[in-house]
């Protein structure tokens, strides 16, 4: 069930207004509970979204060596690392970033893969092995986003402890290879129930546990593949200091 437990614009403090990846100090918060998952959502997080998204553009991709269904692109450099201190400092603020935990690493990533070439790993939601995890959409032409599951197998929606990751492991070795019906979109199945969906609006963050069952949701990947058409955000790894 999803409830909405607070909604308000931030106050956001300004930095040199030549950085491009500069947070907008109107930027909307509004915070969701999906089930045991809170989800954050940041609008218009961005003062000027289209440049960043043109640095996205513009960057040099590498195939990714984990089980996202594309490539990724590393950021790195005095700006990243300035973005990265706003947005743990605005976390922070807002008591949904616990005060030991601050951002680890960025990328750039874009969806390549087509439905119909998914491999099973793939089509089945996750879970990301950190304390939390964001991604700000930067795609102005497609529609994508990021929904929340319930494993209809063990019963789990976030998996917090080692017990539950007993669960998990269990799962994966006796359903991993499993194929799920062909495509991204997984609304029902008899291995997951979607309990909460977030629109990939362009310039919009989305923050949440990294340990809540969560699945890519691309919308159309292009064919012939287009980068300036095809489902391009930017992850943000959060990690504990």
């Amino acid at each position: 069930m999803k409830s909405t437990l607070r909604q308000r614009i931030l106050l956001i403090a300004a930095h040199n207004s030549e950085q491009t990846m500069l947070l907008n100090h109107n930027a909307k918060l509004t915070v969701f509970q999906f089930g045991t998952t809170k989800v954050a959502v940041i609008d218009e997080l961005y003062v000027d979204a289209l440049s960043v998204r043109e640095h996205a553009l513009s960057s040099t991709y590498s195939i990714s060596l984990t089980d996202y269904p594309g490539l990724h692109s590393l950021i790195k450099g005095v700006e990243g690392e300035q973005f990265s201190q706003d947005l743990s400092n605005l976390l922070h603020s807002e008591n949904l970033l616990p005060l030991n935990c601050s951002v680890g690493r960025m990328d750039f990533s874009v969806v390549t893969v087509q439905p119909e070439k998914l491999r099973p790993r793939q089509q089945h939601p996750h879970i990301d092995p950190l304390p939390f995890f964001a991604v700000v959409h930067l795609s102005d032409i497609n529609k994508s986003g990021t929904s929340f599951y319930e494993n209809c197998v063990t019963g789990l929606q976030i998996v917090a402890d080692d017990e539950q990751t007993a669960l998990h492991l269990n799962f994966i070795k006796e359903y991993g290879a499993h194929k799920l019906p062909e495509g991204y979109n997984i609304a029902e199945s008899a291995l997951w129930k979607l309990i909460g969906h977030v629109e990939g609006k362009f310039n919009r963050l989305v923050f949440y546990p990294g340990n809540a069952y969560h699945g890519v949701e691309p919308g159309e990947v292009p064919q012939p593949f287009v980068l300036s058409q095809a489902r391009i955000t930017q992850r943000v790894w959060f990690r504990r200091t």
